[in-house]
């Protein structure tokens, strides 16, 4: 009998090992992720304490005053407002890669039909499966399959878009020939761009003058397009149209009700199919670009004019936001300055440190 149950034992016991070293992979992980956070944190706080002597070599009202313009008005806000243009512009236009896909999704929805001989056994077993049964249960089923079919379109368009369009917004924040604020939080530390609007927010927009700003990038985090929010209440009306309505429940021979069933099954569908395209073409195709001009919109509009109505009053909230991290976010321009004073050495040579220590370097000792 031990002989017997041994294999078995061996194997349970194996098999709760694997789990519970899963589960410790995934909690060290999360520790790893949460202490290389803290000492990014640390990081920028000791900068800030090596460099803070900075103001007794460079004059640093005179050194923001010179570079205002070519960062803000000609540089960060101009991009802005030429994505949310370009996106105007596009708003009124279909989406070609959303209009490809639902095409596709109606053209092939006759696949889900069912074949005559697939209802034919279906109906040969008798008991509840009546013709009416077995067409309401396949209407049940077309309609539902119908449904996913939609809703894949998450995956395969709108996920890519709208990462496309949060990465167009953070690069005009973090490159050099916009907002420069890769150099105070670099893009390259973080997964997905979620991440680093999400971390840019809550570390650096904590303070209470930052707070529609905070709002505006925690507001764009947490932006997605999915068929569910946009779509699928607006064209369920049609989709219930496949429902077993003016079916004629006349007893006919198994054969000859497969063949009803499966005519009335592809009518029904072909009907719901031009109604849909029909309601696609005449709003829905544009929907997805009105979307992203819309939250576009929303986000420059609490960058600019959040502080009474007045775009001076923002703009005065980004100056001092930038004159609190300028030694940061220009570092390389203090070089030159700063070269000979012991404070530039202390910096450079510990920032340099720093800057080798990556997030792997948290994670590759687990």
């Amino acid at each position: 009998m031990n002989e017997q149950f041994l294999p078995t034992v061996l194997r349970t016991l194996i098999n709760n090992i694997d789990a519970v070293d899963d589960g410790i992979m995934v909690e060290m992980q999360g520790l790893a992720d949460k202490v290389y956070s803290e000492f990014k944190a640390i990081q920028g706080i000791i900068k800030n304490l090596l460099i803070q002597g900075t103001t007794d070599v460079v004059d640093t009202t005179d050194f923001l005053d010179n570079r205002w313009n070519e960062l803000y008005d000609s540089g960060l806000m101009k991009l802005l407002k030429e994505y949310k243009d370009e996106l105007s512009d596009k708003k009124d236009e279909e989406s070609v890669a959303f209009k490809n896909k639902v095409v596709e999704i109606l053209k092939n929805s006759v696949n889900l039909l069912p074949s005559e001989a697939e209802l034919l056994t279906q109906l040969k077993k008798g008991g509840k499966n009546r013709g009416i049964d077995v067409y309401t249960m396949r209407l049940d089923k077309l309609r539902t399959e119908f449904t996913r079919e939609f809703i894949n379109i998450d995956e395969e368009i709108f996920d890519a878009q709208v990462a496309a369009f949060k990465r167009r917004i953070v690069d005009i924040f973090t490159e050099d020939n916009g907002g420069k604020l890769g150099h105070l939080l670099p893009v390259s530390d973080f997964d997905t761009t979620d991440e680093w609007l999400t971390a840019f927010a809550e570390r650096y927009l904590a303070k209470s003058r930052y707070d529609q700003f905070k709002v505006a990038f925690v507001m764009l985090s947490e932006f997605s397009l999915t068929v569910r929010g946009f779509l699928m209440h607006r064209i369920r009306d049609r989709i219930d149209k496949l429902n077993p309505t003016c079916y004629d429940d006349q007893r006919l021979s198994d054969e000859d009700e497969a063949k009803k069933i499966r005519l009335s099954l592809s009518r029904k569908l072909k009907d719901v199919k031009e109604e849909l395209l029909q309601k696609f073409q005449d709003e829905l195709f544009r929907e997805p670009n009105r979307v992203f001009y819309a939250i576009i919109s929303e986000f420059y509009d609490r960058l600019n004019f959040s502080y009474q109505a007045n775009m001076k009053d923002a703009e005065k909230t980004w100056e001092k936001f930038y004159s609190e991290h300028l030694i940061e976010i220009w570092s390389s321009e203090f070089q030159d300055d700063m070269k000979l004073s012991e404070l530039y050495r202390d910096w450079s040579e510990l920032s340099d440190s720093l800057s080798k220590i990556t997030k792997q370097d948290f994670t590759s000792n687990i």
